[in-house]
């Protein structure tokens, strides 16, 4: 079963808050080298996860598009290692 993680952050531009919410799907290490080797790259983006949702609205908060996405694909919310 494919896995996804999701972020959600606010930032202050100019008058309005913006939210940026991203879901990535997490992909196997193997799989990110296959793709890597057939597309003939190994640059340092195929060492993150593949952005499959990406939105920005204005205001604190993220949009009932970005919540529904997030519940059909059953994403987990994206916390940092410490």
């Amino acid at each position: 079963m494919k896995r996804f993680i999701y972020e959600s952050y606010t930032e202050y531009y100019g008058n309005n808050y913006i939210t940026t919410t991203k879901i990535y799907a997490v992909i196997p290490k193997a799989a990110r080298n296959a793709i890597a080797k057939a597309e003939n790259w190994d640059g340092c983006h195929w060492d993150a996860p593949a952005v499959v949702y990406s939105e920005s609205v204005e205001g604190t908060t993220m949009s009932d598009q970005a919540a529904t996405v997030i519940d059909a694909l059953k994403a987990e919310e994206y916390e940092e290692d410490e």
